[in-house]
């Protein structure tokens, strides 16, 4: 053995003891040494020469590779840091979720404007909305359509265009709400991921047959919840705030004029674990109350001149409730769509009357006055803007529309709802396409009529006739729409406008041609 090797056969050896004595390495016997290959001469080196096989070398590779023996210090040391880093993220999450802030524009969609061009849009649909007239949801009692008056509405609508169809939000779309804005064309989205986004499509056109003078329009968006927006829309009376609900379980507000969002319920106060996810909620005439329902089967109540602190709950249900609509004619009457198949009449005033640990069967005893049941869910229900009829949407097929008086409820009492129109449609969405929810036309020079998506691709606007069928007007499509629309909504006031968002984010827009600008000589 050369010098070399026994100098480092010593120092491996010397290694090897103080390990022994540490504790980390075992004291196993040594095997004899192996035989130095002999060396080539012919052919010069031109690899590494191969160290020779020493079991104490490997044992030695391996324990360096052990993590080091922690004392109880710090393990517990390391244990809080833990704790702390956990605590952090936690309190990160909770902020962005509850405490206020301000909107800010996102990139994510190709098109989408910068912050600057959201803070001039939303300012000066500020100020327009004040100058609306505060009635604007005002008009007579509708009546049922007749053959004349369809065929009217068919003629006006068949006129309609497909101007574009454009992606605003990045993620499925869930909710839509048209703003009442009589100058332009303003919709208003909530996607999946609890982005809000905003398309000006007053200018928005198609391309012709020769790809040419296609316009887009304008349009934002920014994230307002931690997860989807079920709703969202604006009280009838301070058309410059829209509120959002979602299933962050969270309900918020946005003024437009400052772009401020702040916290206007939190379902977290009475549900544990993330299941107070908010699918519904509607205002009193006045705009100064505030319903919303939730996935745990609760009915929330706030008054909105009031502390957040103040607002109430019901556990009215052991399964989700799905829709909430509150009587335009009477703040005291509202119906909800049940996962448990029915529709309920509630007199809200009673509910107010009771205290927020009743019993889920005392509230319904007390507290619906009357109610209907579906053969399947009901997914939706919404009083039309005289308070007088009610629409309903369920996975039967069937949309319904029933008859009821606000003012006389005694007469509902121990009495099942009877609907006066139904109308068949397919209802039967997709884990890819949004809940169908057939939504009433409020607007006031057109005959009575419903705005629902169809798994053809097509917006359908259809006709209640009070017989046991209603009757289609027109089905609106185009070739260049390749996703179902299931979420729709229409101009509060003006004819024939309609939008309807698809599961990519993209909103197709309706609304008749333009009228031909006349040269000047």
């Amino acid at each position: 053995m050369s010098t070399y090797a026994e100098i480092r056969q010593k120092k491996l050896e010397a290694n090897r003891q103080n390990l022994l004595a540490l504790g980390i390495a075992q004291d196993v016997p040594k095997k004899e040494e192996p035989k130095p290959k002999p060396v080539k001469t012919k052919a010069p080196a031109k690899r590494k020469a191969v160290a020779p096989a020493d079991e104490n070398v490997e044992r030695r590779r391996s324990t360096r590779m052990r993590p080091s023996v922690m004392t109880s210090d710090e393990l517990a040391a390391a244990a809080t840091a833990d704790k702390l880093a956990k605590e952090e993220e936690e309190e990160e999450k909770r902020r962005r979720k509850h405490d206020p802030r301000t909107i800010e524009a996102l990139s994510r969609v190709t098109g989408s404007l910068d912050q600057l061009s959201l803070q001039d849009e939303l300012k000066s649909l500020a100020t327009r909305s004040k100058a609306i007239e505060k009635t604007w949801f005002e008009t007579e009692a509708p009546v049922y359509p007749t053959k004349e008056s369809v065929e009217t509405l068919q003629s006006t609508l068949e006129e309609l265009e497909h101007r574009g169809t454009v992606k605003i939000t990045p993620e499925r779309v869930y909710s839509l709400h048209y703003h009442p804005d009589t100058t332009k064309d303003l919709i208003f989205i909530g996607d999946k991921e609890g982005n809000v986004g905003l398309w000006d499509a007053t200018e928005t056109q198609a391309a012709d047959d020769d790809g040419e003078g296609e316009n887009k329009g304008r349009y934002w968006h920014w994230r307002a919840h931690q997860r989807s927006i079920s709703s969202l829309k604006f009280a009838p009376t301070d058309l410059g705030t829209l509120y959002t609900a979602s299933y962050d379980c969270t309900l918020r507000k946005t003024n437009l004029e400052t772009g401020y969002s702040e916290e206007v319920i939190d379902v977290d106060r009475w549900v544990e674990f993330g299941d107070g996810l908010l699918h519904a909620f509607d205002f009193n005439r006045e705009g100064n109350q505030i319903w919303a329902v939730d996935n745990d089967g609760g009915i929330i109540h706030r008054d909105l001149r009031e502390p957040m602190q103040q607002a109430r709950r019901w556990q009215a249900d052991v399964a989700k409730i799905g829709g909430l609509s509150v009587n335009p004619i009477n703040p005291f009457v509202g119906v909800t769509a049940h996962l448990k198949h029915d529709l309920r009449l509630w007199d809200f005033k009673k509910l107010l009357g009771m205290p927020e640990d009743a019993d889920s069967r005392d509230i319904n005893e007390n507290c619906v006055v009357s109610q209907y049941e579906h053969s399947k869910a009901c997914s939706s229900s919404y009083w039309d803007r005289s308070g007088t009829k009610v629409l309903t949407t369920s996975y039967d097929d069937l949309i319904r529309v029933f008859d009821i008086n606000p003012r006389k409820l005694g007469q509902y009492l121990d009495k099942d709802l009877v609907p006066s129109v139904k109308m068949g449609h397919n209802c039967q969405t997709g884990a890819y396409v949004s809940v169908f929810r057939a939504h009433w036309s409020t607007c006031p020079t057109l005959p009575l009529h419903v705005i629902v998506a169809n798994m053809d691709r097509t917006l359908d606007v259809l006709a209640p006739f009070p017989s046991p069928k209603g009757k289609s007007v027109v089905q609106l499509t185009d070739e260049v729409i390749t996703a179902v629309p299931a979420v729709t909504a229409s101009h509060p006031t003006r004819e024939g406008r309609f939008a309807g968002g698809n599961s990519s984010g993209k909103i197709s827009f309706y609304a008749p041609p333009d009228e031909p600008v006349e040269a000047e000589e």
